[in-house]
């Protein structure tokens, strides 16, 4: 096995390039996961404890508050994950909860499904099958993966669960594979195509030391990895038998959500801040920029140049990117290159002629 390890890089003239202009700094509560609709009229923020709260952000600059969930049955909002008009939470000792939201000032909790440790869901392209990562020894639940039906989401179906090593934190789905972390091992491939019988494909070797995978990212055939405690990894995933270690750096070693647009993507860092990595090389992340207002960056979504991340004990914070690009040869730097060569080569014709 082969892989890149990289060390620290001289950033200056890049972050140079890359300006951060915070336009909405919003007093929410814990900060844990943030999610914007389609549309880019609502942001949706997970803030543990303290519930979940729906923004109009129709003005960015300025947030307003529409409707707030306050939590139940001790309940952790963690991640969100949107289908449809249905927000599923990974909702800590509360499970799993879904919440309707077809109207937005009036939440409608269609289903809170008891008995398990909610961090995150996804489902599959068809929307019937969810699967919630759950559980961890420290709260009394075992550590697995549960299927649920969801065809109604207002009465769920259980369908099956597979047990995961310590602490099931993320859970991503492509083509028929689901992608999971945990606390032991930083990529597990799990095929779901039979949902009835999942089959684990194959699986990374066991983190080291306190490092702790807490989220996942596929981009094509890549899954990017946020570690706490740990490096940010680089899988190639194109044979989900056989996941490949191609990159890995121990810079960024308190990482919780990793998230990409484009050719971008933004780690976010609870010691470095939000780290944005150009990866039009898949397997060798570039750092071109970063943010960090000395407090703890947790998750991030992304709208045209706009990052809303959320902040632990303070809410969320809405940053406008400026240019929303990777540094490179701009169009000015093209400009006067040619009108230099150009200068230059008529100073040598006109050198040669008089001669």
């Amino acid at each position: 096995m082969s892989f890149m390890i990289v060390t620290p890089l001289n950033l200056a003239s890049a972050s140079e390039n890359v300006k951060f202009k915070k336009i909405a700094d919003v007093s929410a509560g814990d900060g844990y996961d943030i999610l914007i609709d389609e549309g880019n009229d609502y942001c949706f923020v997970s803030l543990g404890y303290t519930g979940i709260k729906l923004y109009d952000i129709t003005t960015m600059e300025s947030p307003e508050l529409v409707e707030w969930k306050t939590q139940e049955n001790n309940g952790y909002a963690h991640q969100l994950y949107k289908r449809g008009t249905n927000i599923y939470v990974g909702d800590g000792r509360a499970g799993l909860t879904v919440i309707n939201w077809s109207d937005p000032e009036n939440f409608v909790i269609q289903n809170r499904t008891l008995g398990y440790y909610g961090w995150s869901a996804t489902s599959d392209d068809a929307g019937e099958t969810l699967f919630l990562a759950s559980g961890g020894s420290l709260f009394g639940y075992d550590t697995e993966i549960v299927l649920f039906n969801i065809t109604n989401p207002g009465q769920l179906e259980l369908i099956t669960e597979i047990p995961i090593p310590e602490y099931c934190v993320d859970v991503e789905h492509k083509d028929g594979v689901l992608y999971t972390t945990s606390e032991a091992v930083p990529l597990i491939a799990i095929d779901v195509s039979n949902t009835s019988n999942p089959i684990v494909l194959d699986q990374a070797p066991a983190n080291t030391g306190d490092s702790f995978a807490s989220d996942i990212e596929i981009v094509g055939n890549y899954a990017y990895i946020a570690n706490w405690e740990g490096p940010f990894q680089v899988y190639d995933i194109q044979d989900p038998a056989n996941l490949t270690l191609v990159f890995e750096n121990e810079d960024y070693s308190d990482s919780t959500c990793v998230k990409s647009d484009e050719e971008i993507l933004f780690l976010t860092d609870g010691t470095e801040g939000l780290i944005l990595l150009d990866i039009s090389d898949p397997i060798n992340p570039i750092e071109f920029a970063r943010y960090n207002d000395g407090r703890v960056q947790y998750r991030v979504d992304i709208v045209d140049d706009y990052i809303f991340m959320t902040q632990q004990s303070y809410g969320f914070i809405i940053l406008q990117m400026s240019p929303k690009q990777i540094p490179g040869i701009s169009l000015e730097f093209i400009i006067i290159t040619l009108i230099a060569t150009t200068g230059i080569l008529l100073f040598l014709f006109r050198k040669k002629a008089l001669k």
